[in-house]
């Protein structure tokens, strides 16, 4: 790897909060987690066929960490037990198959409207507190199934209070 690009990384490191490389991962795995066929295990007679069997990921049953006291103004360390509270019903983060293991100053969420069909949404959520007054800065960012049964992406992170 050369200087340059040893540099660039640095640099984004350095001035991209990480609630926003998380919140994206976040979403990029739920793009995957969708994508991922998900049938029955019955076996198809001869010619016959199955539909799609796509489906989000469900909401998470709590947000890492569960309160936000501990990330206000101070980093917080998960365990891998906060990200796969859900892994029973195979939903929220253990369906995403999303964790972290270094210590974080964001709380995460991940919320979804439907199942898997057309028009049903998903969203996460980084929420931080940084300068430790109590108010809670957001990342989050959207996505939708369409009508081809693909995930749409809003463009953009919707940004409150960054400097919280």
């Amino acid at each position: 790897m050369n200087s340059f690009v040893v540099a660039a990384i640095a640099m984004l490191v350095a001035v991209v909060p990480c609630g926003i490389v998380v919140v994206r991962g976040t979403i990029m795995d739920a793009v995957v987690a969708y994508e991922r066929e998900g049938m029955a295990s019955t076996i198809l007679g001869q010619k016959t066929s199955a539909g799609l069997s796509r489906q989000l990921c469900g909401t998470v049953s709590k947000t890492v960490p569960t309160a936000a006291g501990s990330i206000q103004g101070k980093k917080y360390q998960s365990s891998p037990a906060d990200w796969n509270a859900d892994a029973a019903g195979n939903s929220g983060f253990a369906c995403l198959k999303f964790t972290m293991d270094a210590p974080q100053y964001y709380m995460y969420s991940y919320g979804v409207t439907g199942s898997g069909a057309t028009g049903n949404s998903f969203t996460a959520q980084a929420q931080g507190d940084l300068n430790g007054d109590g108010v809670l800065s957001l990342y989050q960012i959207s996505g939708s199934v369409t009508t081809s049964m693909t995930i749409a992406v809003a463009p953009n992170l919707l940004v409150v209070r960054p400097q919280d």
